[in-house]
């Protein structure tokens, strides 16, 4: 059970690239970040609504909706914070900050569930952690020709405008993570992610109407919203089936192993972005990143039960 654990974790990592490459895609770059977080949810449902329907609604212990009220009101506030990070600063600068949710989850996973991360085990999930940081390296500047150190980014970011946010998001992250392993252990993966995007569209649309009414956000928001609905459809069947196959990967195996094998979808997508797209040049930092990653999974999968 353990390898198919690491192989529905490696699934995930596929689908979740595919989705972050899709929505990354020139039909999507142009549309409102806001209008992505209140639809993707809703575009989740269908397909989340008829797995639950298949296998029906089983026995929901009392914690359940405990676990879940409180993930959708993170997650609501993670949105807000993250759209707060990628309209202070450039997604280069602020994106690298997500690599700490896995580092985080040395300390919250004891604290909320009963996993057992050996520590081999987690000296794998840092090396994950370390890749995909490397991998978001900018390498030589175009001007100078000059290349920063390794950490040099990673202390010089600290000072930019949005960082902080994406730092909130990734301690949240953490958090959520643990989470949806308690929530899927209170019911199943289906029914939590059923009640989960249902109270997360909820709460999202009460605070966007509370931020027009007070004119925290222009009232054209979702001009074309007809339209975006149509165009972001992939993405939310994309998202409800990682979620679903993430869901599951978590009952065979440890939050941090799931969430360390899960970032894999940054480098299929950093690399999807430079062989399909050209957006970004390799050097040796995005090189040794992959490498770690690759690395980090391989004690995993080989020690990660010793």
């Amino acid at each position: 059970m353990f390898l198919f654990g690491i192989f529905l974790s490696l699934a995930t990592a596929c689908i979740e690239s595919g989705k972050d490459i899709y929505l990354s895609s020139g039909k999507t770059r142009h549309l409102p970040h806001l209008l992505r977080v209140f639809f993707l949810p809703l575009l989740s449902l269908p397909l989340v609504g008829a797995v639950v329907l298949y296998r029906g609604i089983p026995v929901i212990e009392e914690a359940f909706w405990l676990y879940t009220s409180t993930h959708a009101l993170l997650m609501v506030f993670a949105n807000y914070c993250y759209m707060r990070a990628l309209a202070a600063g450039s997604v280069s600068e602020t994106q690298p900050m997500l690599a700490l949710t896995t580092v985080f989850l040395i300390i919250t996973t004891p604290l909320l569930t009963d996993d057992s991360v050996t520590l081999i085990g987690w000296s794998g999930v840092l090396l994950v952690a370390l890749g995909i940081y490397a991998t978001q390296h900018p390498g030589r500047n175009p001007e100078t020709g000059v290349a920063p150190s390794f950490w040099e980014p990673f202390f010089h970011m600290w000072s930019r405008p949005g960082v902080l946010w994406m730092f909130i998001v990734a301690v949240i992250y953490s958090i959520t993570s643990n989470l949806d392993k308690l929530s899927v252990l209170a019911a199943d993966g289906p029914t939590y992610l059923l009640v989960d995007y249902t109270l997360t569209a909820f709460l999202t649309i009460l605070l966007i109407g509370i931020g027009i009414s007070i004119r925290v956000i222009p009232h054209g928001s979702f001009i074309g919203g007809g339209n975006t609905l149509i165009t972001l459809a992939p993405g939310g069947v994309l998202n409800a089936t990682s979620s679903l196959v993430q869901m599951w990967a978590l009952t065979f195996l440890p939050v941090p192993y799931v969430i360390a094998i899960k970032r894999l979808s940054i480098v299929m997508a950093s690399l999807w972005g430079y062989f399909m797209r050209r957006e970004r040049a390799p050097h040796w930092f995005r090189i040794l990143g992959v490498l770690l990653v690759f690395g980090g999974i391989f004690i995993i999968l080989v020690f990660g039960r010793i």
